[in-house]
């Protein structure tokens, strides 16, 4: 995790960079506009990760090679996403209340439709790259999640904005955009680090067989998912 190593300075300049870059862009109205909804979709993102990706690094790492960490993988992607999705269609669909209480602008209703796709993408991204963790592939993470992003983020919105203007509906589009290529690209790395590891192997000893069931996983996740939760409201 390159924040994590002492890297945060050269991180932060990037994400200031691209923030500079988008208020350059964008008008006033919409570069305030899209900020408002991408902290939105944000927080939404977060609750409809359910704490997972802490959860699934944990099992993963517990049982590498056997039953229940393949059961985690796929427990942390199905409730996440389903929780993802619900929260995406429930932004979409009372998108009209949101926007009343976000920005009086014509545009906010679609920024935040269009946003709301980004929140399951961004689940599927975390937590791929959380197992690739779990199993001790720490590239994939500073990859997707750090090197990459601003530099895809910054094509996707550019490639958006030549075809829509330079407005929040474009942002909003290359954004979403950017969160698919990165969840595109951390399934990639999910794969290549389950084909190093090999296939199914029998249990450890010292590993119970129901870890990677949603349960127990949510009893792991919960609490720094609540309190994260609690922290961001």
């Amino acid at each position: 995790h390159p924040v994590e190593h002492g890297h945060a300075a050269p991180w932060n300049a990037l994400l200031l960079g691209v923030d500079a870059w988008l208020n350059a862009t964008l008008s006033l109205e919409d570069y305030g506009l899209f900020g408002a909804v991408k902290r939105v979709v944000q927080l939404l993102g977060f609750l409809g990760l359910l704490g997972m990706e802490n959860a699934l690094i944990r099992a993963v790492a517990r049982s590498p090679s056997g039953p229940s960490g393949r059961d985690a993988l796929r427990t942390a992607l199905v409730a996440a996403t389903v929780a993802s999705v619900s929260f995406a269609g429930l932004l979409a669909l009372f998108a009209p209340s949101f926007a009343a209480w976000i920005d009086d602008s014509p545009d906010t209703v679609l920024v935040l439709r269009i946003a709301a796709i980004s929140i399951p993408l961004a689940s599927i991204r975390l937590l791929a790259v959380a197992g690739a963790q779990g199993w001790g592939a720490m590239a994939p993470r500073a990859l997707v999640m750090f090197l990459a992003w601003p530099v895809v983020q910054v094509l996707a919105i550019s490639l958006a904005a030549a075809v829509l203007g330079s407005t929040a509906i474009a942002a909003a589009t290359g954004y979403t955009l950017a969160v698919g290529v990165g969840a595109g690209q951390a399934l990639f790395h999910l794969w290549r680090v389950a084909k190093k590891i090999g296939p199914v192997r029998s249990e450890s000893a010292t590993v119970s067989p129901d870890e990677g069931r949603l349960g127990p996983m949510v009893a792991v996740a919960w609490p720094l998912w609540a309190q994260g939760g609690a922290m961001a409201l």
